[in-house]
């Protein structure tokens, strides 16, 4: 496994910036970032104009940590590539609490083949249960798949938070 990392406080970044500092043919692009530049989808849109064929997954945070150091209010991008490692990247929507465990259901029922090993977990951070949504996720995939991730964040104010997957940046979303 290769990593690269970008960090940024530009919700406009410049795909030619993006490839040259994930220089290192990411399959899978890791994003956290301050609420405020996922907003608009720009940076999305950046990130996929980047690097068409890599799957993306993130949220929003109440913070970003990076190979040097934390920040608030920025975008911390980590390029991955892995040598024998397929990974996809399969999204859901929770529209309101009690959809919760029929989202991690979802979830479970595309992640569902010969050959799991772990799942990453991205969920909105508002609106949600997340014993839930992992109770749904198991339900699928079984209890002897590891699972980890978190719930979005958006500084601390339990108002509004925001995932990124394969349909771009959503309020509702659960990313795996």
């Amino acid at each position: 496994m290769f990593t690269r990392q970008f960090v940024t406080r530009d919700a406009h970044p410049d795909p030619t910036a993006l490839r040259a500092a994930l220089d290192n043919d990411p399959q899978l692009l890791l994003v956290f970032s301050g609420l405020g530049l996922l907003r608009d989808g720009a940076l999305a849109a950046a990130l996929t104009e980047a690097f068409p064929s890599a799957r993306v997954a993130g949220c929003s945070t109440a913070g970003e940590i990076h190979g040097a150091g934390v920040d608030s209010g920025s975008c911390v991008v980590t390029g991955i590539h892995f040598d024998d490692v397929a990974c996809r990247v399969v999204e859901s929507h929770v529209p309101e609490l009690g959809a919760s465990f029929d989202a991690g259901v979802d979830l479970g029922g595309q992640l569902q083949r010969d050959g799991l090993r772990a799942v990453l977990l991205f969920g909105r951070g508002v609106n949600i249960n997340g014993s839930a949504l992992i109770d749904g996720l198991v339900e699928r995939i079984g209890r002897d798949i590891p699972i980890s991730g978190g719930l979005a964040g958006d500084d601390g104010a339990f108002v509004e938070t925001l995932t990124l997957g394969p349909s771009g940046v959503a309020a509702d979303g659960v990313v795996a």
